[in-house]
């Protein structure tokens, strides 16, 4: 009998705690605006600071027709994006889920051309060669003969890629695509 005392205050401690609810907080999101971004132009690699309402929860962004990646999330009223290599002149335009924000103002890419200003005349499978120039940082593919290199270091005055095996034994030559529009 001595335990019923501690079997009676162990239910009621027992049916106190199942007592409790769960409350679980709504989070609405509100849709975004755009007030102005800077700079308004620059060349891919440009990092474009958007500013406005409800940025937090954007999901995504545009320039022109081409999707940018986002930097960073400052706060509520910032984001920053960075303009990638195939990004065209355009409005910018951020979503969420709760809807769209488009400027008015367009934001305008400028491609400069690679320029070459020297290189090496051989190497061989697995060789790093480098290039110098200016504007390298806008090629997107080095290709020697038919094959693709893998490009290891990409900077504006300096391109250092490895040469691809080739079962061609003979010169070949060697192309750069870009984007440029």
């Amino acid at each position: 009998m001595k335990s019923l005392p501690y079997l009676m205050l162990g239910l009621a401690v027992l049916l106190t705690a199942c007592n409790e609810s769960t409350y679980i907080e709504t989070f609405m999101v509100a849709s975004p605006s755009i007030e102005s971004f800077t700079p308004t132009e620059g060349e891919p690699g440009t990092e474009v600071t958007i500013s406005g309402q409800n940025l937090q929860r954007v999901d995504s962004v545009w320039i022109g027709t081409t999707p940018v990646g986002i930097k960073y999330r400052v706060n509520s009223t910032c984001l920053v994006v960075e303009v990638g290599k195939t990004t065209q002149s355009g409005v910018v335009k951020v979503q969420n889920t709760a809807g769209v924000a488009t400027t008015e103002a367009t934001f305008t890419v400028h491609y400069l051309q690679p320029t070459i200003s020297a290189y090496p005349t051989e190497g061989t499978v697995n060789d790093e060669v480098v290039i110098e120039g200016q504007n390298l940082h806008f090629i997107e593919n080095v290709i020697i003969g038919t094959d693709t290199a893998q490009i290891v270091a990409q900077r504006s005055n300096e391109l250092v890629f490895r040469v691809p095996y080739s079962s061609e034994e003979t010169a070949v030559s060697i192309c750069f695509s870009y984007y440029n529009r």
